[in-house]
């Protein structure tokens, strides 16, 4: 796709034939753009150059993708034309932008280096936040194999560069982030994740929903997290930190991985209402992911969609596998229809261990023993009267004697 073919009034337009017996020239707006919205940014463009009915469709899309990789990719970094290349295409995707009309609900901006480095992906923030109002906003700086994290990737970062109002979701990948400052007056934010992210320190205030997969700049590390606004918490650190410390009275889901489990059980400190966290269970599965879940009714529709679908895959983009902890009422269908859910449909792999908090209930829990994607299951009565522990122990005793399909399945009350 040429820069040409983006312009609002292109000459190259005037050359196409246009077929006054084409019925596509006869469907309404409405119907070309639900065409044009299934397909790729890149494809979308090119139907620009169908016929003069289709120039302007692709300009009302709500989602962006703006990708250099496809062709930079086939030209070295060291090639004389590649400079001239990336040039070229960050023109193409700066007209992109200023092309497009009306707001974006979300774009994903890969970029390379030379745009870091020389304010181009700066000018892109600015006008995908303050021009078309992006409310989900994904930033992803190419690293290739052979070049490591340097002070090269530093993105440098305004207390004001994500405090647009319509911005709710930021994902950054692959920089370097100087300050603790970077999100402070970020209060539009409600989601936030960096990946593959180098960092000296950080505030996370205002956010609902974070996702860290980060490493420190310094050789001791240490993160420190006050937010009661905090309702997800997914952690995963590559390299070692000193100490975590989490602080938040509306947390509802801790997810977080297996590196952080082998090194952090005696420096991981969390003071949460909704989340109980067995330490010592790190030692018999610390080299699998844990997932901590509060069922609550009160969450919205939404905000499920978007917990369930992070809950979908691990930090790797992988199938969904390891220990998982739910605290749940039992009385509230809701609450079991979403717990359900998650085992259900969103766990997909091996259940390593399965915790659950609540007043056991049979059917349901008979279900799980005659899967076999449980290895072990734990079942609190120690907190019941001495009448519900003894029925519940009894209801115990009645699950051992189901088929299993996993034979190796352990059931243990606590």
């Amino acid at each position: 796709m040429t820069t040409d073919s983006l312009s609002k009034s292109s000459p190259r337009m005037l050359q196409y034939h246009i077929d006054d017996h084409d019925r596509i020239r006869k469907l309404p707006d409405v119907l070309l753009q639900m065409i044009v919205s299934k397909l790729s940014t890149e494809e979308a463009l090119r139907t620009s150059v169908l016929y003069s009915r289709w120039v302007d469709v692709w300009k009302c899309m709500s989602h962006l993708v703006l990708d250099t990789r496809g062709v930079l990719d086939t030209t070295p970094e060291e090639h004389k034309h590649f400079h001239r290349l990336s040039v070229r295409l960050a023109r193409s995707m700066t007209k992109v932008i200023i092309y497009h009309r009306g707001h974006l609900e979300s774009c994903i901006v890969h970029h390379y280096l030379s745009q870091l480095k020389n304010g181009t992906l700066q000018n892109w923030i600015h006008s995908l936040t303050r021009l078309k109002h992006t409310k989900d906003l994904t930033l992803i700086n190419y690293i290739p194999a052979t070049r490591r994290y340097n002070e090269a990737n530093f993105l440098s970062l305004l207390l004001d560069t994500f405090s647009h109002h319509s911005l709710s979701s930021l994902s950054l990948c692959g920089y370097t982030l100087i300050g603790p400052n970077a999100f402070s007056k970020c209060k539009n934010l409600k989601t936030l994740k960096l990946i593959n992210i180098f960092i000296s320190q950080a505030t996370f205030l205002f956010l609902e929903v974070i996702l860290l997969n980060v490493n420190f700049l310094t050789p001791h590390g240490v993160l420190k997290i006050e937010n009661n606004s905090l309702m997800f918490l997914q952690l995963s650190f590559p390299n070692d930190i000193d100490r975590m410390e989490v602080y938040g009275t509306c947390l509802n889901v801790l997810d977080i991985d297996s590196r952080f489990i082998n090194t952090m059980r005696d420096n991981f400190i969390l003071v949460s209402p909704n989340i109980q966290v067995n330490k010592n269970a790190w030692l018999d599965h610390g080299d699998c992911p844990h997932l901590y879940y509060n069922v609550s009714s009160n969450l919205a529709q939404e905000d499920k969609n978007i917990w369930h679908k992070l809950l979908g895959s691990n930090f790797d983009d992988m199938r969904r596998s390891g220990c998982l902890s739910v605290s749940v009422d039992i009385t509230d269908p809701k609450e079991m229809e979403i717990l359900k859910e998650v085992l259900l449909r969103y766990w997909t792999k091996l259940v390593m261990e399965l915790e659950i908090f609540f007043k056991e209930e049979f059917a349901f829990v008979s279900r799980l023993v005659m899967q076999e994607r449980v290895i072990k299951m734990m079942i609190e009565t120690s907190l019941f009267p001495l009448t519900m522990k003894f029925n519940a122990e009894a209801s115990v005793a009645k699950l051992m004697e189901l088929p299993k399909c996993n034979k190796h399945l352990k059931i243990e009350c606590f």
